[in-house]
């Protein structure tokens, strides 16, 4: 690595700079193989502990969450130590450490192959040494000195986010010129930061009002000529965290077609989906679609046929893992049998309430959006008393005197209700792993004859009427 002082460096970012350059000075080790070594020496850790890490920056190309590990790694003498294989240029991981220790979870990490890392505890906190640490400093240099500071995210000041955008781009360009590596994993954390910003930039007007997106709509031609058009045909871009691209291709889609008075979402979905079989290609446009179809797994319009069209002509060869997940629990797919526990410890089978509509609210402990649901789910369940509805609590809470307590509280529940337990598994249940269960809190419609519905809006974006409305359709159709 090259390092090219200007007079107009910051004091701070040469001290950074020279950092990396101790750092992350041999590209040789870089290139040699996909191989990365992670080691750790904390004397708070206890013989025979498990320390994990976890993948988060592709999570759609994944089964279930227990594919998410990418290793475990046993405590022995206070420490423990990864040798793992990686297959993209970079990865963003999570390190998860004991229960007792969780204050030191890392959950913003940067992998990439060839690195090594060492990290230690000083001063309660986790520091970091090794080649792979030039990496994490580098990061923290960009987002230093791109920050974004003053934007109006109500987007008002359009003109003054559009020159504090394009300064802060320009930031990136300057360190690319100062900071000179052969390693990937410096210029995919520069193409990062720059799909960020002018993302940005787009997401605002896009939650603005018409004038904000044609006010983009007149900038448009000019980012695409500086910076997008050379983002998009970058062979790194399918490197990125797939948010980061997807998010700027479909908040710059709603700001050059605005969503028509009364366009319904299935509508709006298929222009997006036509916009990028016109606009993008193969990495990319799959990758794209992929996130689509992530994001709208579970939801009552991905039927298979339109899952078909959504794939057709594209190589989707990469995500056949998703694939094959969003298909199993397509509308109209029979649920597969599965059993929880209740308060008292008894195993129950969601088959045995089939003649039932089923809606299963799947939550944990301290999940604040959780709360928010049920006080609109909860006069809903009232209104359907007395008709073939149960609602199912599910609960991913792993201790059982939680999640009693928890049902008690009356905030995410009632003890009235049908409580169940995924018990000691947590998020890893066969359920859960079925659905995908990721978020919450999420809610799944299962009609009468045991088949998927798929999930209802958000309650709390229209207090609840689109799961009122599924659940009636669903008890007339099988009237």
């Amino acid at each position: 690595m090259t390092i090219l002082l200007k007079e107009k460096i910051d004091k701070a970012a040469i001290i950074l700079l020279f950092f990396i350059f101790c750092l992350a000075s041999h590209p040789s080790i870089a290139q040699a193989n996909g191989m990365v070594t992670i080691r750790g020496t904390i004397k708070e850790l206890k013989d025979g502990d498990s320390v994990k890490l976890i993948r988060y920056q592709y999570p759609f190309l994944l089964e279930s969450h227990d594919n998410e590990i990418i290793s475990y790694a046993v405590v022995k003498n206070n420490s423990f130590i990864f040798n793992i294989s990686l297959h993209q240029k970079v990865e963003k991981c999570r390190l998860i450490f004991p229960e007792y220790l969780n204050h030191l979870n890392w959950q913003d990490g940067m992998i990439a192959p060839g690195h090594h890392l060492n990290i230690s505890v000083k001063e309660n906190r986790l520091s970091f040494s090794g080649q792979g640490a030039g990496l994490l400093v580098y990061n923290r240099l960009l987002d230093s000195i791109t920050s974004i500071s003053g934007i109006d995210r109500q987007g008002k000041s359009r003109e003054k986010n559009f020159e504090i955008i394009v300064a802060n781009i320009s930031k990136i360009e300057n360190i690319k010129n100062q900071v000179r590596s052969n390693d990937d994993a410096f210029s995919i954390l520069r193409l990062n930061k720059t799909v960020g910003l002018v993302s940005t930039l787009y997401s605002i007007a896009e939650r603005n009002d018409l004038s904000g997106k044609k006010f983009m709509q007149k900038k448009d031609d000019e980012l695409y000529h500086q910076y997008l058009k050379g983002i998009f045909n970058n062979i790194q871009i399918t490197s990125l965290p797939i948010v980061s691209i997807s998010g700027l291709i479909r908040a710059r889609f709603g700001c050059l077609y605005p969503k028509k008075q009364n366009e319904s979402k299935l509508a709006r979905d298929k222009a997006y989906i036509t916009y990028l079989k016109a606009n993008f290609k193969d990495p990319l446009l799959a990758q794209v679609l992929a996130s689509f179809l992530y994001d709208n797994r579970n939801t009552d319009l991905l039927t298979q046929d339109y899952i078909d069209w959504i794939i057709k002509d594209t190589d989707f060869s990469q995500y056949n893992s998703l694939l094959k997940g969003i298909r199993r629990f397509s509308p109209g797919t029979l649920l597969p049998e599965f059993s929880l526990t209740d308060t008292l410890g008894n195993e129950v089978s969601l088959s045995q309430f089939k003649g039932n509509v089923l809606v299963l609210d799947f939550w944990y402990t301290g999940c604040f959006a959780c709360v928010r649901t049920y006080k609109i789910i909860k006069p809903i369940i009232k209104e359907f008393e007395g008709k073939p509805v149960k609602f199912i609590s599910i609960s991913e809470d792993k201790v059982r005197d939680v999640w009693v307590k928890s049902i008690h509280s009356g905030l995410y529940t009632d003890p009235q209700h049908i409580n169940l337990s995924a018990g000691k598994m947590g998020n890893i249940h066969p359920l859960f792993r079925y659905f995908q269960i990721n978020a919450y809190p999420t809610v799944i419609l299962i009609d009468k004859n045991g088949k998927i519905i798929g999930s209802p809006r958000k309650s709390y974006l229209d207090h609840g009427m689109d799961l009122k409305n599924k659940v009636q359709h669903s008890l007339d159709e099988n009237l």
